[in-house]
């Protein structure tokens, strides 16, 4: 959806949120993390997307290399962090993916990772006590 909405469509946004609420229609926890994600998403500053032709590439990859690249951005975004966790961006971004992903004790990790790497800084640990309260973590 976010994807979609940085490169300017929004019916295509809309109908990837219809979709994603459809297929979790019957897993109510796992829409109820969805629907909380979209919130964030609303909440947060627009941060730059993927360039249009790995958006395009991605529509044409069957389910399971599609997951694999989800997948594969995560773990980078994840070792990026490892080396550089002054990014509050990003520790919020991979909390969310987390979520979304259903893995809620790599959530939980990722917000005891991104609370170490900005102890120092009041307005930091605030963002991401406020995007852990918003995950429901």
């Amino acid at each position: 959806m976010r994807s979609y909405n940085v490169l300017g469509s929004s019916e295509r946004a809309s109908a990837a949120v219809a979709d994603a609420r459809t297929a979790l229609a019957t897993a109510p926890e796992k829409l109820s993390r969805f629907e909380e994600a979209l919130k964030s998403l609303a909440s947060t500053t627009t941060v730059a997307g993927p360039a249009a032709e790995a958006v395009a590439a991605a529509d044409q990859m069957a389910p399971a290399e599609r997951s694999a690249m989800i997948r594969a951005m995560v773990d980078r975004l994840a070792e990026r962090l490892k080396q550089d966790g002054g990014d509050v961006e990003g520790w919020l971004r991979l909390m969310r993916s987390y979520a979304v992903l259903g893995e809620s004790d790599k959530a939980r990790e990722a917000v005891v990772g991104a609370r170490n790497s900005v102890a120092g800084d009041a307005e930091k640990l605030h963002r991401i006590d406020e995007g852990e309260r918003q995950l429901g973590l």
